[in-house]
């Protein structure tokens, strides 16, 4: 005996034929009544078949009357997706995507949008090739990559999967919690963290090079050694005088201090050293200047040698800072780095949030991160981005001229987006797998990389370089001030005396 349907008992089949029979007679009544009213009878089946319900055959088992049991069926009853999607029959599937190096960037042919670079249009064609089926490429109408954004409206390249406009996304899509309440994700094929990605920390001007060496606090601690250094000769000599000794030299208070600031300067001394007290003095005085000369020496070659650069940014700690000294956070709108801030309940997360600007929106949410990439070398930007796509962007450019955090943070899992519901997504799963496995992505994301290496490579002199204006500029600002101060000083020693005389 021999049944053939959807059951796996024989009870349950004849329960499951009754239930047929009994649809069958009310579609027959319900077939006749309607003849009666149209005059013509239409089938129920797509068999062309008055009252009749076409089934196909899903599987076989047999029973055996004598024994009462059933047996194992001989096949599957309901049929395998990964086997029924092994093979697409070439049906055109619509994909949708945004431009984003180096995951996939589109191009128009024949008014026609199609995939043309980046590794992501390698995994589409391997899909394609592997379950023969073609696709054409659409782009969401906001340019977002989106998702749930309150009210039940899903924005973005997710909403467009979610509205069943195309059947999967595929362009760094960040697998979410928010995301996956509204579509399924595959497996993740990539996974990166965020990074922070500013201009190369700038040179310090060295306008004030020459007082670098030293901190104000020395500087001061110096002028006043020189002071009192020669007020302590200027008493020495009166001390002289009070003795009577003929080893005084009555020096005036200018000359001492000036005495002293010659000798500092390593210049030959015009005291006349008679007395004892003067010689020791200027003995400890000496050593004091020389020291002091040799270290400022050192550290003004140091100084104007060794290029001073700005602090850089290397991780979210360093973010109010950097925005106090004029810098502004960057991060694409509604994707899934900006929802990390402006979601996040407290913490760092939450405090770096609130250092976007929220006025003038436009200058922290942008659509795509090669809208700022430029922008970041003319104006002080801080761009929130992930790894992949910033080294790109910045080889692009020239890597060098680019600043990258040492500190990432947010792991990203990057996966397809598909329908809820889609029986292709366990197939693709296991096509994904394979190419992760045999290391397939990370060899085409090396070749998307090589296409860019080395055509903005910049080669730096190496070795000692003679010094530039800019490097002793400030000597010649202290050449200038002296300058105009001994300008004064004449004018000032020329024309006093004869405005005095014509006042009496």
């Amino acid at each position: 005996m021999e049944w053939r349907a959807f059951g796996k008992q024989n009870e349950i089949m004849k329960g499951f034929l009754v239930a047929l029979t009994l649809a069958d007679q009310r579609e027959e009544e319900a077939v006749t009544s309607d003849v009666t009213k149209t005059g013509e009878r239409r089938s129920s089946g797509s068999s062309g078949l008055p009252g009749i319900t076409n089934f196909q055959e899903a599987g076989t088992w047999m029973t055996s009357e004598a024994r009462q049991e059933a047996l194992p069926l001989a096949s599957n009853i309901f049929k395998d997706l990964e086997i029924t999607y092994t093979n697409f029959n070439r049906r055109k599937m619509t994909v949708t995507a945004n431009n984003n190096h180096p995951f996939i960037v589109m191009k128009r042919r024949d008014k026609l949008l199609v995939a043309d670079t980046g590794f992501e249009k390698i995994i589409l064609d391997s899909l394609s090739q592997t379950l023969n089926f073609t696709y054409e490429m659409v782009m969401p109408a906001d340019g977002k990559w989106g998702g749930p954004v309150g009210n039940g409206t899903v924005v973005g390249m997710i909403g467009v999967v979610h509205r069943r406009e195309a059947h999967f996304a595929i362009c760094e899509i960040t697998i979410t919690g928010a995301r996956e309440g509204v579509i399924d994700f595959t497996y993740p094929y990539y996974i990166e963290s965020l990074t922070l990605v500013s201009r190369t920390p700038r040179e310090r001007s060295k306008t004030l090079a020459a007082v670098a060496p030293f901190t104000s606090v020395v500087w001061l601690s110096i002028a006043i050694s020189v002071v009192v250094t020669g007020f302590i000769i200027k008493a020495q000599d009166w001390l002289d005088t009070q003795h009577g000794t003929e080893k005084c030299q009555r020096l005036k208070t200018g000359d001492s201090v000036f005495g002293s600031y010659r000798s500092l300067m390593r210049q030959d001394n015009l005291i006349d050293l008679k007395s004892w007290s003067h010689k020791v003095t200027f003995l400890f005085w000496s050593i004091f200047s020389f020291l002091i000369s040799v270290l400022y020496s050192g550290m003004l070659t140091a100084a104007l040698v060794i290029p001073a650069f700005e602090k850089p940014i290397n991780g979210l700690t360093d973010i109010p800072v950097a925005v106090k000294d004029g810098f502004t956070l960057v991060v694409t709108e509604d994707s899934s780095n900006e929802h990390i801030f402006k979601y996040a309940t407290g913490g760092i997360y939450k405090d770096t949030w609130k250092l976007f600007n929220h006025v003038e929106k436009s200058k922290s949410f942008i659509k795509k991160a090669d809208d700022s990439f430029g922008g970041i070398l003319d104006n002080k930007l801080v761009l929130i981005n992930g790894q992949l796509s910033s080294r790109y962007l910045a080889m692009e450019r020239g890597i060098r001229r680019y600043y990258f955090a040492r500190d990432s943070f947010a792991p990203q899992y990057y996966g397809m987006a598909c329908f809820q519901g889609a029986p292709f997504t366990s197939t693709f799963n296991r096509l994904l797998s394979y190419m992760i496995e045999g290391g397939l992505i990370t060899k085409w994301i090396d070749g998307e990389f090589q296409k860019v290496a080395g055509s903005n490579v910049f080669w730096e002199e190496t070795g000692p370089k003679p010094f530039s204006i800019s490097q002793l500029q400030a000597a010649f600002y202290i050449l200038s001030i002296g300058m105009v101060t001994a300008a004064m000083a004449f004018i000032a020693e020329t024309l006093l005396p004869r405005n005095l005389l014509s006042k009496k």
